[in-house]
C-alpha cells in the first residue's frame, strides 16, 4: 500500500481498476470482475459475508416492517423485500425467517456467477441483474463503490421506486472524528481493493440528496463498528 500511494501521488483513488489490488493479483480487473472469474476467491468471499451476518443481521431489528405493512394488501406481483447485491442471500434468509407472514415477494439480486451459490432458502426467489443497469423491479450496497459508481446504483434504484418506496442502506455511518480503528481499517481495505471508501454520516447525507434521495433515519446499531441502517426515500 506504501509503494502504491506514493506512486499515485497520495491523491484519492476513485477508479476500481486503478487500485493496489491490481498489481497485487497481477490483474487488470477490478475486484468483483476477478473474484467471479476465480471460484476459489468468490467462495472466500462468500464465507466472509456468513461471518458478518452475525452483527450486520441486526439491522433487521431496527426497522419497523410490522407497522409498515400492517395495511398492505400486495398483488402477487408486488415485492416485499428486495436484496440489491445481495451476494448468496443471507439477509434475506434472515428476513424471511423474522417475517413469515408478512406478504410480498422477497427478491435477491446479484450477479448470474454469484447466484448459482445462492442460499437455497424458500420463499427467496433469485434474480441475475447488474445493479449498474436499470432496476427490474419497479416499486420497490455501497461501500464496495466510490461516490460517482454509487451515484449511478443509486439513480437506478431512485428510477424504480414509487413513493411509498422506503430505500434501506445496511453499512456503516461514521462519526466525524474519532474513529475507532477497526473502521479505520476497513475504510483502508475499500480503498484498496475498491478505490472506494466508509462514509459518514454527513457523506451519506449529501451522496443520497445529489440524486434526490431524503434520508428519514440512520441508526448506528454496533458501537463497535458503527454498522448502521440508513432509511431514504425520493425527496
Amino acid at each position: 500500500m506504501p509503494a502504491f500511494l506514493r506512486k499515485n501521488n497520495y491523491q484519492d483513488v476513485t477508479d476500481g481498476k486503478a487500485t493496489v489490488f491490481q498489481p497485487a493479483y497481477n490483474t487488470e480487473l477490478d475486484t468483483y470482475t476477478y473474484f467471479s472469474q476465480h471460484p476459489e476467491n468468490l467462495k472466500a468471499l462468500i464465507k466472509y459475508m456468513g461471518l458478518e451476518q452475525g452483527v450486520r443481521g441486526r439491522w433487521l431489528k431496527e426497522y419497523p416492517f410490522e407497522t409498515q405493512t400492517q395495511d398492505w394488501n400486495p398483488s402477487p406481483e408486488e415485492a416485499l423485500f428486495v436484496d440489491i447485491g445481495g451476494n448468496v442471500g443471507h439477509y434475506c434468509a434472515l428476513f424471511k425467517s423474522r417475517f413469515p407472514d408478512i406478504p410480498g415477494r422477497i427478491l435477491l439480486e446479484d450477479l448470474p456467477d454469484t447466484l448459482t451459490h445462492a442460499l437455497p432458502t424458500p420463499g427467496v426467489e433469485k434474480l441475475g441483474h447488474d445493479f449498474f443497469q436499470p432496476q427490474p423491479i419497479k416499486g420497490w450496497v455501497l461501500h464496495n463503490w466510490s461516490d460517482e459508481k454509487a451515484k449511478v446504483i443509486l439513480r437506478q434504484i431512485k428510477s424504480a421506486m414509487t413513493p411509498l418506496s422506503v430505500l434501506l442502506i445496511n453499512d456503516m455511518i461514521l462519526p466525524e472524528t474519532g474513529i475507532p480503528p477497526f473502521a479505520t481499517a476497513l475504510d483502508l481495505v475499500m480503498l484498496g481493493a475498491c478505490g472506494s471508501l466508509e462514509r459518514t454520516g454527513e457523506q451519506w447525507k449529501e451522496l443520497l440528496g445529489e440524486v434526490g434521495l431524503e434520508i428519514k433515519a440512520a441508526i448506528v446499531y454496533d458501537s463497535e463498528s458503527f454498522h448502521g441502517m440508513i432509511s431514504a426515500t425520493v425527496a
